[in-house]
């Protein structure tokens, strides 16, 4: 059955099709020259982010929606994966976690389209169209994306006044990467002032001080 012939222009799965097209998957997948693969890695990774992009957080959901829905049976070329097989996948194959590759294609779109996550509307439907417009289910998740991320960057804040009662940040409802670059900076200081060493590797257990710095880094970095 040719899918294409069905499946509307403006459905999301369109415009996610030409995204990870436009990404090198691959890097994000470990290569072995022994075997073969049980199914084409970057179909499965392409399987499994889109179902993460429809929120479908389960294996065996997605296994079922693999079999179901017209709109992965376009993306996964006559494959029908187990969830046992997306599991053998996630365990093995991937380099870093979906999370963090969804983060980075995130992070790709807002750059390449431009877009300003701080005018979008909640239901992320008043945005301008682009010459090779992306499909607003897209630029939901990347509002949903950055929702979580100031939510975690906001519990994080909260934990450092516990651990720190002598720093002194607002909570806010969003951050802007130039505020966590301040935070980073009173923190270093703070790390300098008390001769606090940072440790890597296994067998050297990381202060808490250490923790806050590496993950308020790594959000400002994400943001």
């Amino acid at each position: 059955m040719d899918y294409e012939q069905i499946i509307d222009d403006c459905d999301s799965v369109v415009s996610f099709k030409e995204v990870v097209g436009g990404l090198y998957l691959r890097k994000y997948i470990t290569t072995s020259s022994k075997g073969r693969h049980e199914y084409d890695p970057e179909v499965m990774l392409q399987l499994i982010l889109f179902g993460f992009m429809e929120n479908i957080r389960s294996l065996r959901q997605l296994e079922k929606a693999c079999r179901t829905d017209i709109r992965f049976l376009y993306l996964e070329d006559r494959i029908k994966p187990s969830f046992m097989a997306y599991q053998r996948f996630i365990d093995t194959k991937l380099k870093i976690s979906i999370d963090d590759i969804f983060t980075v294609i995130n992070q790709f779109l807002i750059e390449k389209e431009s877009i300003n996550t701080q005018i979008l509307s909640v239901d992320g439907t008043k945005i301008e169209a682009n010459a090779r417009k992306i499909s607003f289910a897209w630029k939901k998740a990347i509002l949903n994306y950055q929702s979580k991320l100031f939510i975690k960057i906001t519990k994080q804040l909260r934990s450092l006044r516990q651990d720190l009662p002598g720093f002194h940040y607002d909570i806010q409802d969003s951050y802007q990467a130039g505020s966590l670059t301040a935070v980073c900076q009173q923190l270093e200081a703070h790390i300098e002032k008390e001769g606090i060493n940072f440790v890597y590797g296994q067998g050297h257990r990381k202060s808490r001080i250490q923790r806050h710095y590496e993950l308020l880094k790594k959000h400002r970095i994400l943001h």
